[in-house]
């Protein structure tokens, strides 16, 4: 259920665009409920964040799934990203990655047993 403070914080980013326009917000208010749930995304959230906009849930959805700065599953307090596109496979990526999930002792896309990183999915270049 998003809060009243989170559809405070929806509404002035609303204000900021045309009342047509209510799509556009839909990054924003996002942000504001994946930081209120504890830093991911339900399904529950997402569709009330639609309804609340106005807006068909799939564009919700195509959002959320979109940027990396989503997540849909609870992960750890810090996020340890590492490109792995081609550029960055050339430069030893593969090594990279093999390395950190040694010391971390998880996968891609795992989270520590204490809940403290998250070892996220392949990510595009950061550096582009």
């Amino acid at each position: 259920m998003i809060s009243k403070e989170a559809r405070r914080a929806i509404d002035a980013w609303l204000g900021k665009y045309p009342p047509t326009e209510r799509r556009s917000a839909v990054l924003a208010a996002l942000r504001i409920v994946q930081e209120e749930n504890g830093g991911w995304l339900t399904v529950e959230l997402m569709d009330e964040v639609a309804d609340y906009l106005g807006i068909p849930k799939v564009a919700v959805y195509e959002v959320a799934t979109f940027y990396s700065m989503f997540d849909l599953k609870p992960t750890g307090r810090h996020k340890i990203s590492i490109c792995t596109n081609i550029c960055c496979m050339l430069m030893g990526a593969e090594a990279i990655v093999e390395h950190v999930e040694r010391r971390l002792g998880i996968r891609l896309g795992e989270t520590t047993p204490d809940g403290r990183i998250t070892l996220k999915v392949e990510e595009e270049c950061l550096a582009a």
